[in-house]
């Protein structure tokens, strides 16, 4: 296959992996190129969209935040340069994370499954952010209650949700279930705009984290 042809192969199973065995299978053999896959060629902006968000709404450049599903390290490189020094990242793939490292913006790398419960203390963290996680064939909501888990009570999550997932696939059915069991609050959604030049759009997701 051309790396042409690869390339248009990746980012068309991108919404229809089927489980964390699939997905580890999948990012791992993406790992080498997705940057320049999704950065150049699909011009993705998701990450820098997160993170200016982020800089808006925590002052304090020196909290803990956990970057879930941190891939290659794109959220974790814009949230160095708006000045926040203390992330670490938590990603299903090694192969990913190994790329991650390469940055050198992250305290710790962590390999884990959201929907396996990583190992990972609870309360360990003053925000965790996700891009690209939360979409289709992903996650899923279910994963939300290990996002919440992480957070300590007074922390908030920033989440960057692909649009169509945050509406087809349960999440403000999960949402719901969770504000009723005074787990969170829903601070805010917002449109997010464009994430690629697809014109695929994207929702913010702003959770306070009380349990």
């Amino acid at each position: 296959m051309s790396d042409d042809r690869e390339r248009r192969s990746h980012f068309e199973r991108l919404y229809t992996l089927e489980g964390p065995a699939d997905a580890e299978a999948f990012y791992a053999d993406w790992a080498a190129t997705y940057d320049a896959d999704m950065l150049e060629r699909h011009g993705y902006r998701g990450p820098a969209l997160l993170a200016d968000l982020v800089a808006e709404r925590v002052p304090d450049r020196r909290a803990w935040i956990l970057d879930i599903g941190c891939g290659t390290g794109l959220v974790g490189v814009e949230l160095a340069a708006r000045g926040f020094v203390h992330v670490d990242g938590l990603d299903l793939v090694q192969a990913m994370l190994d790329r991650a490292s390469r940055t050198g913006v992250y305290h710790r790398l962590l390999k884990g499954n959201l929907l396996q419960r990583p190992a990972v203390n609870a309360d360990r963290y003053d925000h965790a952010v996700s891009a690209g996680t939360f979409t289709h064939a992903h996650v899923g909501p279910d994963g939300l209650d290990e996002v919440v888990r992480l957070v300590r009570p007074g922390g908030r999550a920033f989440l960057l949700c692909n649009a169509g997932a945050f509406v087809d696939d349960g999440y403000g059915e999960k949402l719901e279930r969770m504000t009723r069991l005074h787990l969170i609050t829903l601070a805010e959604t917002l449109d997010a705009g464009p994430l690629l030049d697809d014109g695929r759009r994207g929702t913010f997701v702003v959770l306070d984290v009380h349990r």
